[in-house]
């Protein structure tokens, strides 16, 4: 693709994804074939009234009627994350025959979590240590804690920054944390319901 698009003239081309640390990888890393091809830019979160107003929309287009606690309910979940918000209202759309009521959204977030159990099982299998699992389940549990603090590793039995830190780099190369969170909404909620 590089070696066609750098011939193009008068033409932009647009990388976007939510997948920060794939983005980044594409374009910084030297050994990868789109290395220094763009200007990096970061988009802002979509903000929640935009967001809000566009779900209730998108489901009144169809003959659906969504309650203003819902989309509430759908977006304090996903953090308007734009992919989890996408994957939780399709959901939600195809359980709906004409009312969302809040039940409804539960369901949709069981409904997901089990469809993707499997996957869930295998990347959880796939952690090479008791650290970042411990660490993935403290991060579900609480996602603004300072992951570095005396606190949270006592609490989760972390036994120093130092460990913590390498479960990070351990995490961060296999994409299961973005930006010092559990990167798939979804799987931290598995995580939450497998410890309870």
């Amino acid at each position: 693709m590089r070696s066609k698009f750098q011939h193009h003239k008068n033409v932009s081309y647009l990388f976007a994804g939510s997948k920060v640390s794939i983005l980044r990888e594409m374009f910084e890393d030297g050994r990868r074939a789109f290395y220094k091809f763009g200007k990096i830019t970061t988009i802002k979160n979509i903000p929640k009234n935009d967001f809000f107003n566009f779900i209730k929309t998108k489901f009144s287009k169809t003959g659906k009627k969504i309650k203003d606690e819902c989309c509430e309910s759908i977006l304090e979940f996903t953090r308007c994350h734009p992919y989890a918000t996408q994957q939780l209202c399709h959901e939600l759309w195809y359980i709906t025959e004409k009312n969302v009521e809040k039940e409804l959204v539960t369901k949709a977030v069981n409904n997901i979590i089990t469809k993707q159990k499997d996957t869930f099982e295998r990347l959880w299998d796939s952690m090479r240590s008791k650290s970042q699992k411990t660490l993935l389940i403290g991060l579900a549990e609480e996602p603004d804690a300072n992951i570095y603090s005396k606190e949270f590793i006592e609490k989760y039995n972390l036994v120093s920054s130092a460990h913590v830190q390498k479960a990070i780099k351990h995490l961060r190369k296999k994409r299961i944390i973005e930006n010092g969170k559990n990167a798939d909404i979804f799987f931290t909620e598995w995580l939450k319901k497998r410890e309870g």
